[in-house]
C-alpha cells in the first residue's frame, strides 16, 4: 500500500506524512473536533427532545423520528461547514509557504517532478482531513438509533463531504500555486468560493426577480440547473428530502448523482493547472494592480482632506517623524498585502453592497425600512471585516519571519513595544477601507430604517474595541507561531470560544453564570501558568481566552439573578450581541429587557472589559515579547 501512494504521490508525500504522525497537535485536534460534533449533537437533543416532551409528555415514534431527523442534519451541517472552513487554512501555505520562504526553488531542483510535488503536499493533507471526517461518522450514527434515518442518507452526506472537501481542497491548491503569500492565498480562496457557492445562486435570483420569472416557467431552469454545478446542492439533497424531490420534478431522478460530475470536474483541472503553473513565478494582472494604485490614492487623498492635511513631518532620510517605522513602511506599502488581494477584496464588497442596495431600492425599496435589512448589511460587513484583520494580524510577523524581516528588526534600536504596536496599527491600516465601508453602511441606514444615533453609535463601538482586541490577538498569536496555520487557528479561538464555545452552558439557565465562573477560575490560572512554561502558539490562545471570559464575566456578573434572566452573563460576552442588538429601532429600552438590567448599561460594562483586555493583552505580550520570538 505504501508502495502504491509512493508510485502515485512521491516522496513529499511520505515526508509530509512521517511529520504529521510526529506533530501531537493533529490528534489534539482531531480529539477536539469529534468533541465539538458530540456538543452539536448533545445542543439539538436537548433542544428538540425537550420540545417533544413538553408538548406530549412522552415521545411517539414519529416524534423519535423527527428528532433524530433534526439530530441528523445539525450534525451533518457542522461536519460539512468544517470542510469549507479547515481546508483553505490547511492547503493555503503547501506552495505559497514555500514560495515565501525561498525554500521552492531548491525543492523545484531536485528530481521530483510537480505532480509529485503538489499532489503529495495535496494528499497528505486530505489524508489528514479525512481522520477528521471519520472521527464524526460514529456521530451521525448514533441518529439511527432513534429511527428515522436510514445508512444511505449517511453515506450521501459523507460523500457531498467529500465532494466538498476535493473542491475546496483544489481550489486552494491552485490559488497556493499562483500566489505569493499564504494570506494572499487564503484571501483569494475564500472568495472565489464565496462567489462560486453563495453569488451564482444570488445572481440567479436576482435574475428570476429582475424578470419577473415563476417556478413554472421555462426560464426558471437556470435557478435549478445550479444543482449541477455548484457541491452545496448535493448536500442540501441529502439532508433535505423536499428540495431533492422539487429539483426531481424539473432535472430527472438522476440529479443527485450528476450533481457531483461538474463539480468534480472543475476540481480536476484546478489541480492540472496547479501541477502546469508551479513552475512559473506568480503574475498579478497589470491593469487591476494599476486601478487599485488609482483607488489608493483616491482614498489617501481623501483621507488626508479629512484630516486638514497630513501631520506628520517629512525628515532628510524620508520617513515620517514621530511615528512608528513599521506603520510608515505599511502606509507606503501594503507589505502584508503586497499582491492588492486583500484590498481588492474591500473594494468589491463596496460595489456589491451598494449594487445590492440598489437593487433592492428599484425593487422593493419598502424592505430598506426593516431593521433586520440594516442588520444584515451592517453586521454582515463587520464580520468581514474581522474575517480580515484576523488573516492580515496573524500573518503578519509570520510572514516578516518567514522572509528574514523579523530578524533585521530584533537589531534594530526599536523596542518590543514598538514593533508590537506598529505591527498591529499596520495590520489595522489593511482593513482600514473595509472599516469604512462598516461606517458608511451604519450612517446611510439610520435615516433609511429609522434606527437610533445612539444604537449606531453603541454598535460602531462595540465592533470596533473587538477588532483592536482581535488584532492585537493577532499579533501575540503570529509571534508565538512558526508557521500561519497555528497562527490562523490560534487567533479564531477568541471569538469562536466567546461566541460559539459558551452556547453549551446556556442549557443550564439560571446555573449558567455561576457554572462560567467557575469554568473561568479555573481555566485563568491555569493558562497562565502555562503560558508562563510554555510559549507555544496552544497556551498563549489558552491564556487569551481565558483572560477575556474572566474580565468579561466580572464585567457583567451583576447582570445575574438567578432566576428569568440567570443566562444574560453568558449572552453578554458575545460581540455579536452588541453589534445587531443596538442596530433594533427599540435600543436602548428594548422591548421585553424591561425586568432585567438595561442594556445601556450592559454595554457600558463589555466596553469596560474590552478595554482592560486590549491594555492587559499588549501589556502581556510586550513583557513576554523575547520569550515569544525565541530570544530566550
Amino acid at each position: 500500500m505504501l508502495g502504491f501512494l509512493l508510485r502515485w504521490f512521491g516522496p513529499v508525500f511520505a515526508k509530509e506524512m512521517i511529520e504529521v504522525a510526529r506533530r501531537r497537535r493533529y490528534y489534539l485536534n482531531r480529539i477536539l473536533y469529534a468533541a465539538t460534533l458530540f456538543v452539536a449533537f448533545w445542543i439539538a437533543w436537548e433542544e428538540s427532545g425537550y420540545r417533544y416532551r413538553i408538548r406530549t409528555g412522552q415521545m411517539t415514534i414519529q416524534e423519535s423520528a423527527r428528532m433524530a431527523n433534526e439530530l441528523f442534519v445539525v450534525v451533518s451541517m457542522v461536519q460539512y461547514g468544517a470542510v469549507w472552513l479547515l481546508i483553505p487554512v490547511m492547503l493555503c501555505a503547501a506552495i505559497a509557504g514555500e514560495r515565501e520562504a525561498h525554500t521552492l526553488d531548491l525543492l523545484l531542483t531536485t528530481k521530483l517532478n510537480d505532480r509529485e510535488i503538489v499532489l503529495g503536499k495535496l494528499a497528505s493533507r486530505l489524508v489528514l482531513f479525512g481522520a477528521f471526517v471519520a472521527s464524526g461518522v460514529p456521530v451521525l450514527f448514533l441518529s439511527m438509533g432513534f429511527g428515522g434515518i436510514e445508512a444511505s442518507a449517511i453515506w450521501n452526506v459523507q460523500a457531498s463531504t467529500l465532494l466538498a472537501t476535493l473542491f475546496a481542497a483544489a481550489h486552494a491548491m491552485y490559488f497556493s500555486t499562483t500566489t505569493h503569500s499564504p494570506v494572499g492565498a487564503l484571501v483569494r480562496t475564500y472568495f472565489w468560493l464565496a462567489v462560486w457557492l453563495l453569488g451564482l445562486p444570488a445572481l440567479g435570483f436576482i435574475f428570476v426577480g429582475i424578470f419577473n420569472i415563476r417556478e413554472s416557467d421555462p426560464a426558471a431552469i437556470i435557478i435549478w440547473a445550479q444543482a449541477f454545478i455548484n457541491p452545496i446542492a448535493s448536500f442540501v439533497a441529502a439532508v433535505v428530502p423536499e428540495f431533492r424531490n422539487e429539483v426531481q420534478k424539473y432535472m430527472g431522478t438522476w440529479i443527485f448523482v450528476s450533481s457531483y460530475v461538474v463539480p468534480t470536474m472543475v476540481s480536476m483541472l484546478l489541480l492540472w493547472r496547479a501541477v502546469v503553473r508551479l513552475r512559473r513565478p506568480p503574475v498579478a494582472r497589470r491593469w487591476i494592480a494599476r486601478m487599485i494604485d488609482k483607488l489608493r490614492a483616491v482614498v489617501g487623498a481623501s483621507q488626508r482632506a479629512l484630516r486638514g492635511g497630513s501631520s506628520l513631518r517629512t525628515s532628510n532620510y524620508g520617513h515620517y517623524e514621530g511615528s512608528n517605522p513599521l506603520l510608515v513602511r505599511a502606509r507606503q506599502a501594503l507589505v502584508y498585502d503586497r499582491e492588492r488581494h486583500l484590498f481588492s477584496v474591500q473594494i468589491i464588497g463596496w460595489l456589491v453592497a451598494f449594487g445590492v442596495l440598489l437593487f433592492i431600492a428599484c425593487e422593493s425599496p419598502r424592505d430598506l425600512d426593516d431593521e433586520e435589512m440594516t442588520q444584515g448589511f451592517v453586521g454582515t460587513t463587520w464580520i468581514g471585516v474581522a474575517l480580515l484583520a484576523t488573516l492580515v494580524s496573524a500573518g503578519s510577523l509570520v510572514g516578516d519571519r518567514s522572509r528574514g524581516f523579523l530578524d533585521q528588526v530584533l537589531v534594530t534600536p526599536l523596542d518590543a513595544s514598538e514593533i508590537v504596536d506598529g505591527t498591529a496599527r499596520a495590520a489595522w491600516h489593511h482593513v482600514r477601507v473595509g472599516v469604512w465601508l462598516a461606517l458608511t453602511l451604519t450612517v446611510l441606514f439610520m435615516p433609511i430604517s429609522q434606527s437610533t444615533v445612539v444604537g449606531a453609535v453603541c454598535a460602531t463601538i462595540s465592533a470596533v474595541l473587538f477588532l483592536r482586541l482581535l488584532v492585537l490577538a493577532g499579533v501575540g498569536m503570529s509571534l508565538a507561531a512558526r508557521s500561519l496555520v497555528p497562527a490562523l487557528v490560534g487567533t479564531l479561538a477568541l471569538p469562536l470560544t466567546i461566541g460559539l464555545g459558551v452556547l453549551p452552558l446556556l442549557f443550564f439557565e439560571e446555573a449558567s453564570g455561576p457554572i462560567l465562573w467557575l469554568v473561568t477560575l479555573i481555566a485563568l490560572p491555569a493558562t497562565w501558568a502555562w503560558s508562563r512554561r510554555s510559549a507555544s502558539p496552544a497556551a498563549v490562545a489558552s491564556f487569551f481566552v481565558a483572560l477575556h471570559l474572566a474580565l468579561v464575566g466580572t464585567a457583567e456578573c451583576w447582570t445575574y439573578d438567578g432566576g428569568r434572566y440567570g443566562e444574560f452573563p453568558i449572552v453578554a460576552m458575545n460581540p455579536a450581541v452588541w453589534v445587531f442588538i443596538p442596530l433594533v429601532r427599540e435600543f436602548p429600552t428594548i422591548r421585553g429587557w424591561h425586568e432585567s438590567p438595561p442594556p445601556i448599561a450592559m454595554l457600558v460594562g463589555y466596553w469596560a472589559a474590552l478595554a482592560a483586555n486590549i491594555f492587559i493583552a499588549r501589556n502581556w505580550i510586550v513583557r513576554n515579547f523575547d520569550r515569544l520570538v525565541g530570544r530566550r
